[in-house]
């Protein structure tokens, strides 16, 4: 497993990017699934805490390439 700390390569890249693309897939089940109003707010509540860290997670893979982009040049 790898730790957060370490570099990251493009497959790890397209990994990230891939996850963040899972948000719609979770937002589609919620719309198909039969919760009543408050079982639905904490759905929402949770997918979009998981977005947030994934997008966080992309981020951060993200400044790595560009930093590494910027000492490569």
């Amino acid at each position: 497993m790898k730790l957060r700390s370490q570099e990251n390569t493009y497959l790890d890249l397209e990994a990230y990017i891939m996850k963040a693309w899972q948000t719609s897939e979770d937002l589609d089940a919620l719309m198909h699934a039969e919760l009543d109003e408050d079982e639905q707010a904490n759905a929402l509540l949770g997918i979009y805490t998981l977005n947030e860290v994934r997008m966080k997670d992309l981020w951060r893979v993200f400044e790595q390439f560009v930093q590494e982009k910027k000492n490569n040049s």
